[in-house]
């Protein structure tokens, strides 16, 4: 399942909801002819624990085999046009950011740095994030604002100390993310916060694809292109 959040026409309110087919529609979680029983909180939707998303995984997979439900639930306006809402971050506010500094080998060997014997972590605030088509907003006194591809990975189980072994069963699933950095302000504070966690320094989407859809999230092709040039071709 492709999990989105968007804002329907003349509406500010965030709805959650998943594609369907080729993503040009898309099923409101939240609309009654769905029939889903609705989290206490929006977060709620990400919850590997939680009813309500285990029953929305059922109905879209249902929508995939039934075009006759399908039909009805567009006719009752819970199944829409993609093109007809605004795409927002798929987890609007999420309750923390972590990030691994250095963890795409070649890229650490272009910068010149060692390979960390241990993670190098930081953190992004949870205001960082915004949606795929969102503006990032370049701060007052930063000339090096920069870009990095990085792939997201939503955590939707309660965790604490968790073995190596037993990690991937809490992960809900995975999603493109834009790692922006502030280089100047990075590198001249000796630590990264501040160069990492301007408000819009962490767009997010456009969809997080769960788990039962990525066979092997280590063998994922991740790249970014800027105005139809690669800049980034990795793994």
């Amino acid at each position: 399942m492709k999990i989105v959040s968007f804002v329907r026409p003349f509406e500010e309110r965030i709805t959650t909801g998943a594609l369907l087919g080729d993503g040009s529609e898309v099923l409101d979680f939240h609309a009654e002819a769905a029939g889903l029983p609705h989290p206490e909180e929006l977060l709620g939707w990400f919850d590997l624990e939680a009813p309500s998303l285990q029953e929305a995984l059922a109905l879209t997979r249902k929508l995939g085999r039934d075009q006759g439900l399908a039909g009805e639930l567009r006719e009752a306006g819970a199944v829409l046009p993609t093109a007809e809402v605004r795409l927002v971050a798929p987890v609007p506010r999420p309750g923390k950011v972590i990030c691994i500094g250095l963890n795409y080998r070649d890229h650490a060997e272009e910068s010149g740095m060692e390979i960390p014997e241990r993670p190098l972590v930081f953190s992004k605030f949870s205001s960082c994030v915004v949606g795929p088509e969102a503006e990032v907003v370049l701060p007052p006194g930063s000339e090096q604002v920069d870009y990095e591809a990085e792939l997201g990975v939503v955590i939707g189980r309660r965790a604490w100390r968790v073995s190596a072994g037993d990690a991937l069963r809490h992960v809900l699933g995975y999603a493109n993310v834009n790692d922006v950095s502030a280089r100047d302000f990075q590198f001249a504070d000796g630590q990264w916060q501040r160069g990492k966690s301007c408000d819009t320094f962490c767009p997010l989407g456009p969809f997080v694809a769960t788990a039962d859809e990525v066979a092997d999230p280590h063998r994922l092709r991740i790249r970014l292109r800027l105005n139809g040039r690669t800049l980034q071709d990795s793994s």
